[in-house]
């Protein structure tokens, strides 16, 4: 009963698990990003910037 269970939520928990994943990278990747271009570009285009970058790659996931 277990084993039927287990293999019926596997690709729930495999999405759930890209979906997290995907949204740690688009955070970490945004403020990446505006962090690399504040001193260049200003702070309010870097933040829009760095969130742009975010936006796609949750779209992306």
């Amino acid at each position: 009963m277990w084993d039927s269970l287990i293999e019926g939520a596997r690709p729930y928990l495999n999405a759930v698990l890209i979906g997290f994943g995907g949204f740690l990278l688009a955070f970490l990747i945004s403020q990446l990003t505006s962090r690399l271009l504040e001193k260049s570009m200003g702070r309010g285009w870097s933040r829009f910037l760095g969130s742009l970058v975010g936006l796609v790659i949750i779209i992306w996931t």
